[in-house]
């Protein structure tokens, strides 16, 4: 799916030496998502931030030496959620600068709209999220700006995800809570964003839940089979990058209903993802067959159907 080792290394070598070689005065290239990453994973887009150097963004309270031949931009960090900014003209030798402006409270505001559409072209004319793209979803490209402001990490810091030494005391408090809440039939992982030390106001709490009793094998890797274990082979075969179907190869539990319902659900939540939605539909119908003496256990699954 991903290459070996050496094939990884070699790639992302290749991305520096291409973004290098492509950086000039007026841009800067970074290869960034799954390639830039050394990940060739199949169906995947090429993901590429070009940096504008003669766009600068500064904290407001940060005195700065201007630079003339440049635009200026201050973050406004008030009335915004966390994470977000609103960036407020300064100065700029270019007056078509304030194309790509909204006034707001008597200020000339880089508008994201605006900025996004001046770079699209006959190759990327299409806006996906932050990034221009191509017709056809294979490049995606994000025209970003150059912030020199250490204000931005100071208020990261105080206001969004904490001090560096809160974000280490939290990492160390979840690594201690899941040593201590494993047991011999499961481990726990606490993930997301408060996994990572980060205490996202608005965000919730993300566990993973690892079942040892239930094992996961390629099809082609011989094992040792333990009678206590339930056996899963994984199914790449016709499925999308990143997925995978998972076929029943032993269990010491009976294939009782709620097993083979629960089965069933499983196949139609990856069908949906996968896009078959005609296939997830019937396979979720044969869950509410399954189930059908549990009507409360059906009732939100019946609105698919």
């Amino acid at each position: 799916m991903v290459g070996t080792e050496n094939h990884v290394k070699t790639i992302r070598l290749m991305n520096t030496v291409c973004d290098n070689l492509s950086n000039e005065d007026s841009i800067v290239h970074i290869t960034s998502g799954s390639f830039g990453e050394g990940l060739q994973m199949r169906g995947s887009d090429l993901d590429v931030m070009l940096i504008l150097p003669y766009i600068e963004v500064n904290d407001e309270i940060n005195p700065i030496v201007r630079n003339p031949s440049k635009t200026y931009f201050s973050m406004m960090t008030e009335d915004t959620k966390p994470g977000f900014a609103m960036l407020r003209l300064i100065s700029s030798p270019h007056p078509l600068i304030v194309n790509f402006c909204e006034i707001f409270r008597r200020g000339n505001y880089l508008s994201n709209a605006l900025f996004k559409k001046t770079f699209l072209n006959d190759i990327t004319s299409v806006v996906h999220g932050p990034c221009s793209s191509d017709m056809h979803g294979r490049m995606d490209l994000a025209h970003c700006l150059h912030n020199v402001s250490l204000s931005l990490y100071h208020y990261m810091c105080k206001h969004v995800v904490g001090t560096e030494n809160h974000v280490k005391l939290i990492r160390l408090m979840n690594t201690v809570c899941d040593n201590l809440s494993r047991d011999d039939n499961r481990v726990i992982i606490t993930s997301g964003s408060f996994g990572e030390g980060l205490e996202m106001r608005g965000s919730d709490i993300d566990v993973m839940f690892v079942t040892k009793s239930i094992k996961v094998h390629d099809k082609i890797t011989p094992i040792t089979f333990d009678s206590k274990n339930t056996y899963f082979s994984l199914m790449t075969d016709n499925s999308k990058p990143g997925f995978a179907m998972l076929r029943l190869i032993s269990s010491p539990y009976p294939q009782d209903e709620s097993l083979k319902s629960s089965s069933y659900y499983c196949l139609g939540t990856a069908l949906q993802l996968m896009g078959d939605n005609v296939s997830a539909k019937q396979t979720f119908t044969e869950t509410v067959k399954l189930l059908s003496r549990y009507p409360y256990a059906i009732k939100r699954l019946k609105r698919l159907l």
